[in-house]
Formats: structure tokens, C-alpha cells, sequence
């Protein structure tokens, strides 16, 4: 399962994502976007692959330390 996780990571990271959105509006900053858009932004703010690629990271940082975890490489 371990292979898998990493190399479904190494796709992720490759991916040329625009605009991103997730279950969950925190993690692409959803109240953000809409308050820039009522602002009258002249850019679109969905359009975030900065944004993917930092929430991506964050879920590859977590998912090594729980293999670390795991393996009996770090304490919890």
C-alpha cells in the first residue's frame, strides 16, 4: 500500500491542474476566492495551481510521517 500512496504522490505532483477544489472549501481557500471575486479581482482566483500543489504537498508531508510513524522511524 506504501508503493501505492507514493506513486499516486509522483502522478499528483505532475498533474498541470488550474483550478482546484476538494471536499472540503479550506484546503483551496474557498471563502478566500469568493471575497476576492465580490472584490472585483481582474484575475480569477480559482485558477490556483500554487494552491494544489501546496495542499499537495502538505498531504505527502503527512502521509511520509505516518510511514516514518509506522515503521517505527520516528516517535509519536
Amino acid at each position: 500500500m506504501a508503493s501505492d500512496f507514493a506513486y499516486a504522490f509522483a502522478i499528483l505532483k505532475t498533474l498541470p491542474v488550474d483550478i482546484y477544489l476538494s471536499s472540503h472549501s479550506y484546503w483551496f481557500d474557498l471563502k478566500e476566492k469568493i471575497a476576492l471575486l465580490k472584490q472585483g479581482t481582474t484575475t480569477n482566483p480559482f485558477i490556483d495551481p500554487d494552491g494544489y500543489q501546496r495542499i499537495l504537498g502538505g498531504f505527502d508531508e503527512a502521509y511520509l510521517m505516518q510511514l516514518k510513524l509506522e515503521r517505527g522511524m520516528v516517535s509519536p
